[in-house]
Parts: structure tokens; sequence; C-alpha cells
């Protein structure tokens, strides 16, 4: 057996060796160009280039701006790039603060076994001690999310740290602590292999090399080789011209599993056969390419002609002298007949009566004329006309539209709020899909969570046994709290049973309260115990004048934030009861205390901006 795993581990050696070969021999051909590493390298780093221009305010897409627009001067292209500003970008931030909604507590939850509980277990390296990062969560939800969605084909590969010790024989690595197991992202212009069993990623690292002069420099490649069974650390030796490299086993996993993984997206095939992911954003790039150029080309346009110029009349220059006088900016010497630059006009031809401090100096006329005035606007202002700029910015703003439509993101006011002129179809159709677009994407966000827990867990422990339990998203509401409120008016217009108004309701809750696990806990408490909860104030009057509800009920029902206020007060563990616990304490709380609460209308809304404000 042990014989068969040294086999094993030759032939991966082998395997990688062969592979870096082919690498260095497509990076010699390619000279200065990108190389093409394997069908589809070039695309997925364009892909990922497209993209930034949206997502990163810092990055100038040259390439965007490389071709000047028709009749743009020198002068206009370079101001094109001083001012430039990202104007796409909020359409980048909404579209990771849609996605960000998976993660809401009431989404998800994790369940860990007993021996991960432990001290030293999977649940405290995984939740705080996670290097780099703080926690697997925080990697996959702040790193991982948002690189998918402009690098799809990027990778998340999973490797130890090491802790390193000095003994008689030098450095070697201390292995009396566990295997500190940590997840690391390539964009896809690092990942130059990309096979069934291998993937290789070019480190951020650098390793010792000699340069030309002589001199050892930190400038050399470092590469990680990924494979079912070994991790090799691939680095730059000797001199850095003669591009060559040692391989190091760096870690023996024998999982079994490639411990890198893509980030993934919208999936297509190759020529070859082989999966090459698109991100969704990818598919509106084009429109906002638009929106972005034209955008900056138009702020020259605004810069240029959209203030109010000064036309002053002038009159034709007279200069005369003893010596000569000026024609048409030129002063004819009648001594030698020699010219010269008229020293009146500055060789202009005209001149305009406009003093140093700006004031224009107008001669009164002498004998019939004198004492008329003017008879003459002798300065004017002219606007120009903005006709083509405003056909310009709407251009722009139909095109942005266009490329939130294709990101099922609100296109206006009206629309994200639930406006009266968004029909309950539509914001059914709106919300479906939404979901629809959302959904995959969450399944495979939580795909690569459960992938970096599981190396985690294996690399660390050998088993899966502190393995946890991870419930996905099953669903999760899109709608605004505008459009919430917009159905249950609704609801309560066509005579919609209590249950679908509760359920409205209990949605309308957890999106405002979707940070704040108490408030969601205290405000599903007081819709079990209020029996009245989805009635109209009419509704509950009629009950009560009816004698059908009990008085302390109707007292809960529009005094509920203050008795949760004041049971919270004498019991500060009620929060921390099982739901029916809780639910039957309020209700006995209710029924001793509400006669004497005052009814000041604090409901739901009370419950809202108290509790969860």
């Amino acid at each position: 057996m042990q014989l068969q795993q040294a086999e094993a581990k030759e032939m991966s050696l082998e395997t990688i060796q062969s592979a870096i070969g082919r690498v260095l021999a497509i990076e010699k051909s390619a000279g200065k160009k990108m190389p093409d590493y394997y069908v589809g390298y070039k695309r997925a780093v364009e892909q990922a280039e497209a993209v930034r221009v949206h997502s990163d305010p810092e990055y100038y897409p040259e390439r965007l701006f490389k071709e000047r627009a028709p009749n743009q001067t020198d002068e206009q292209h370079k101001y094109v790039k001083a001012n430039y500003r990202c104007t796409t970008n909020p359409v980048w931030q909404d579209y990771l603060t849609v996605q960000s909604r998976i993660w809401f507590s009431s989404n998800w939850s994790i369940t860990w076994p007993e021996p991960a509980k432990e001290e030293g277990g999977l649940q405290e390296y995984a939740e705080s001690d996670f290097p780099t990062w703080g926690s697997v969560e925080a990697f996959v939800r702040n790193i991982l999310q948002p690189m998918k969605a402009m690098d799809a084909n990027g990778v998340v590969a999973v490797h130890p740290k090491f802790e390193y010790i000095e003994t008689d024989e030098g450095m070697r690595v201390d292995d009396s602590v566990l295997p500190m197991p940590c997840a690391y992202y390539y964009p896809s212009k690092r990942v130059i292999v990309r096979e069934p069993d291998l993937y290789v990623c070019v480190s951020g690292e650098k390793s010792h090399v000699v340069n030309e002069s002589g001199k050892e420099v930190k400038e050399g490649r470092i590469m990680y080789a990924y494979t079912p069974t070994e991790i090799y650390k691939v680095y730059q030796v000797g001199k850095k011209s003669d591009n060559a490299y040692e391989f190091m086993l760096l870690y023996v996993h024998d999982e079994g599993v490639l411990p890198a993984h893509d980030l993934m997206g919208s999936p297509t095939l190759t020529e070859d056969g082989k999966v090459y992911w698109r991100s969704p954003f990818f598919f509106a790039t084009p429109l906002l390419d638009y929106a972005l150029t034209t955008r900056n080309i138009l702020q020259v346009s605004i810069a240029n002609a959209a203030f109010p110029f000064r036309v002053l009349r002038a009159s034709p220059c007279d200069f005369e002298d003893k010596g000569g006088r000026c024609v048409g900016g030129v002063y004819h010497s009648t001594d030698d007949g020699s010219t010269k630059q008229c020293p009146a006009c500055n060789g202009k031809g005209h001149r305009v009566p406009v003093s140093p401090t700006g004031e224009y100096q107008w001669l009164e006329p002498e004998g019939m004329e004198a004492g008329k005035g003017m008879s003459y606007k002798p300065v004017e202002y002219i606007e120009p006309g903005t006709g083509a700029m405003t056909f310009v910015r709407e251009q722009v703003e139909q095109d942005t539209d266009k490329a939130r439509a294709i990101l099922h993101l609100h296109t206006s006011a009206n629309s994200a709020n639930g406006g009266p002129d968004v029909t309950a179809t539509q914001a059914a159709l709106d919300y479906s899909t939404q979901f629809a677009f959302l959904q995959p994407i969450a399944e495979q966000t939580f795909d690569l969570f459960e992938f970096v827990m599981a190396r985690v867990c294996f690399q660390r422990y050998g088993n899966y046994d502190q393995m946890p339990t991870i419930v996905r998203p099953q669903s999760y509401d899109l709608r605004t709290e505008g459009q919430l409120w917009a159905d249950i008016e609704t609801a309560r217009n066509a005579g919609a049973p209590p249950f679908v108004l509760q359920t409205i309701f209990h949605d309308l809750i957890m999106n405002r309260l979707s940070s704040d696990i108490d408030a969601q806990r205290v405000a599903t408490t007081v819709m079990v115990v209020d029996e009245l909860f989805t009635l109209t104030a009419n509704e509950v009057m009629a009950r009560k004048a009816n004698g059908t509800v009990e008085p302390w009920q109707v007292a809960f029902h529009h005094a509920a934030y203050q008795l949760v206020s004041r049971l919270m007060q004498d019991n500060p563990n009620w929060i921390e009861l099982e739901d029916k616990e809780r639910a039957d304490a309020l209700r006995q709380f209710a029924k001793d205390n509400a006669p004497v609460i005052a009814v000041q209308g604090n409901g739901l809304e009370g419950i809202l901006s108290g509790i969860g404000g």
C-alpha cells in the first residue's frame, strides 16, 4: 500500500512538472502577447476586465476610450481621462446588495455536531480563528461572493499555513500543532493550468532570484499546484532570465478531492468540451459600457457648451500716429514703408473697448448724436441649445435602465417602492423573476461555502466528523418595505383571510428586522399572542362592541410595545425562552397587566419602530 502511494505521488509530481513545462513553452511562444494557456483563458480574463470597468471606481477603462469620439479634439480626449468618473458603479453596488439578501439570518442556518463544539474544534476555528479572514463565513460572504460576481472563472483553493520551529537541523514544520487550513482566491488571469485533476495558480508571493546585475532580488514567481492528494509549491530559482523552477511537496492531504474550485456563474462549454463560466453581471456590461462612455463624453459637452458666453461689439482698429497707421492689424510706416504688428490691437485688426477691470467703455458721440445714448447692445450673452445634450442624457438613462432590467434590479423609484402605477400582477412577476434569477446564485454561493468548510475540516482533522450541517436558503423576500405595505393594502381590500395577512405581516417584520434576531423573536411572539393582529381599528371596535373579545386582548392589541417593554424589564431572560414558553409568558403578563395600560396605539408600528429601530 505504501509503495502504491509513493508511486502515485511520483506520478503526480511528473504530471505537475510536465504541465509547468507546457506553460513555459506557451509563454515563450506568446512573447509579449497574452499567453493562451488553455481554451477559454483569454475570454475569462477579458470578461473579468469587462466587469471590473463597472465594479472598480478607481479603474480607468483605457480600452473603452482608446478610440476617440467623432469630432473629438486632442484636448477633449485628455479632458475625459483627467475627469473620468465611474458613473455605472451604483448599478454594481445594487447588484451586490440584492445578492446579500441570501445571507439574512432567517434564510439559512448552520448546526454544529458535538465534536466541533469542543475546545479546539472546528466551530471555534471556522468562526473565529480562521487565518487571514477571521471566519469561513466572512471569507465567503465578503470576498468570494463579490469576486464570483466579477470573475466567474476565478478559483478558490484551500491549503494549510504552517508553524515553523528551529531545530539543530534547521527550520522545520511544527507537527505538534494541528494544520491551519486557509482559503485563497486566485483571479482567472492567475489560473494557468485548469485540468480535472490539476489546477496550477500563480501566487502573489515572490521567491529570491538573481537579476541581470548579479544581485539577489525577491522577484521570482511562485505557483501552487493542487491535486486530489497533494499540494505542491513551485518556485522560481537561480537566474531570473533562466526561468527555472523547483518543486516542493507542501502538503499531503489524501482527501481524494481537488482542493480548488471555480467560483462559477452561468455555464457554457468551450470548443474542447470544458466548462466556461459567465458572470450574470457580464450580460449587462455592453449597455453599461455605452452608458459609461457616453456620460463621460457628455461631461465634455457640458463643460464646453452648457454655459453662456459673452459677445462684445468690436470696432475696426483705427490707430494712427505721425509715423504711420494700422491697416487690418498691420502697422504701415509712412517713413520707410516697413510693416509690423499694430501696437494698439496687437495684430487683431479690431479693438474691443473693455477696461482691465472688465468694464465696457463707450465713447459719447459728439455733434447731432450727442446725448442720444446707445442704439444697440454692446455686450450680449448667448446660451447654446441643450437639445443634443438632453438627448444624450436620456440615452444614458435608457441604457442604464435596460442594464438594470437584465440584472432584475428596479429601474425607477415608483417600481422600487411599490407605487400606484405598479399592478399587483406586475409586482408578483417582478418578484418571481428576481427569485428565479437569484436562486442559482445562492445555490452556487453555498456550494462554495460547503466546499471551503469541508476542505478545512478534512485538512485539519483528517475526517468529516466535525463537518456542520448547513441549511441553505429556500426562500428570501426580495420585496421592499413599500411593496409589502402595498401588498397588505391589496389583501385587505380584496377581503383576504387573516392567514394571508399574517403571512405578509411576517414578511414585513423579517424585512425590517432582518439583522436583529431578538427583535424578530419579539415581533413574531406578539403576532402569536395578539389574536386581533391583522384587524383594522373599526373591526376591533366592532368585536369589542359585540363582546366577542376580552378587554385584555383589545388593550394588548393597542399597547403591545409597552407590555413587552415592561415584561422584559421584569424578566430580562424572557427573550431567551423557547417559542411556546415565550408566548405563554407574554399572554399571561398581558392578562395581568393589560387593563392598566393606556391605549396609545403601539401595536405593530411600536414593535417595528421601538424594538427594531
